[in-house]
């Protein structure tokens, strides 16, 4: 989580952020054994990007780059924290909230409001109501379990790096009978990869050719073949 958050945003101590995401994600989607898990049969650990015992990932937005809900990339760089836990082989957590886009205006640090770091984000939910980002976000998280839940590669696959510098990370997943290429592009320009075969894009079903293959600045793509 705290590589995640270093590399999209910053810690809650405003020290460690700005961390290139391709070489963080690597160590995310790396092996439990790799990470020094061990167990006999087997170790899951949960990957989350918020919790009751953490400051709501819109505040650690706004701490990096002063973006709020009205600033576009507010919402981009919450799509994409999501589509890199959607990512994950093993079990996963989606904090209420996190799938709205949930911000605690005025919390500026420990103390602020009456709150702290370790209970601010125990903050009012809601599942209706939403704002036209606020839906559009809540849209994007529902088809990201989708399509995680339709293409079991996602979620108990072997994952492979095929870039793993920058601020675009691109990977492999294989597993369930398929083999999942994808893209996490953390830059604010856009970044290409090479395709190696044609397949579809698992968010909007489209077809993609081989070849060099755009992913817009603050973006995902999953393409499975």
């Amino acid at each position: 989580r705290y590589k995640i958050v270093q590399s999209l945003a910053t810690e809650e101590s405003k020290e460690k952020s700005g961390a290139s995401l391709a070489p963080n994600l690597s160590y995310v989607y790396g092996t439990y054994t790799a990470k020094g898990y061990t167990h006999d049969e087997g170790y899951y650990p949960n990957l989350f990007v918020t919790n009751h015992d953490l400051v709501r990932f819109g505040n650690l937005i706004n701490w990096k780059f002063s973006e709020t809900p009205s600033s576009d990339n507010y919402w981009k760089r919450h799509k994409l924290s999501l589509a890199i836990v959607a990512a994950y082989t093993g079990p996963i957590t989606i904090y209420y909230g996190d799938e709205w886009g949930a911000y605690v205006e005025g919390y500026s640090g420990p103390g602020s409001l009456g709150a702290y770091n370790d209970n601010v984000a125990r903050s009012t939910g809601k599942i209706s109501g939403f704002s036209t980002n606020e839906q559009n976000l809540h849209d994007y998280a529902a088809s990201l379990m989708e399509m995680r839940a339709n293409h079991e590669a996602l979620w108990n696959g072997t994952n492979t790096d095929i870039n793993a510098t920058g601020d675009c990370y691109v990977g492999k997943k294989v597993g369930g009978g398929e083999t999942i290429i994808y893209a996490i592009n953390n830059g604010t320009s856009s970044a290409t990869f090479t395709l190696p075969e044609s397949g579809t894009n698992l968010l909007t079903n489209e077809s993609v050719s081989a070849g060099t293959v755009t992913v817009p600045a603050l973006s995902a793509v999953f393409i499975g073949k």
